[in-house]
């Protein structure tokens, strides 16, 4: 997550070969700075944001595939309407999808008993 900080609960878990991994909290949202050239720069409050993350997995070691979620949310109600500039913030939601995945040069893979 380049570095941003999820304060909240995370749980990871890896019985036998799978895994699973999941976190919720609010992450860091610093001020929203406008720069323009009518306005000029001001720092602006900004919402607070929701985020959640899961991962699910099977494999050891280097041999391995994970499927990650990850979801952000603006909180309407953590700011007032009255201290926000909605014509310069608004509220955004993001969605991410991801698939990584490693394989060794060893012949046997952890998952498969040979």
């Amino acid at each position: 997550m380049s570095g941003q900080i999820i304060k909240g609960a995370a749980l990871e878990l890896t019985p036998g070969v799978f895994r699973l991994a999941a976190t919720y909290g609010t992450l860091e949202n610093p001020l929203t700075q406008i720069d323009t050239l009518v306005e000029g720069a001001e720092l602006l409050p900004s919402y607070r944001r929701q985020a959640m993350a899961v991962k699910l997995g099977v494999g050891k070691g280097n041999n391995f595939i994970d499927l990650t979620a990850f979801r952000a949310k603006d909180d309407l109600t953590s700011v007032s309407h009255l201290s926000i500039r909605t014509d310069l913030v608004k509220p955004e939601e993001n969605l991410v999808l991801g698939l990584s995945m490693g394989i060794s040069r060893s012949n046997s893979l952890p998952f498969v008993e040979m």
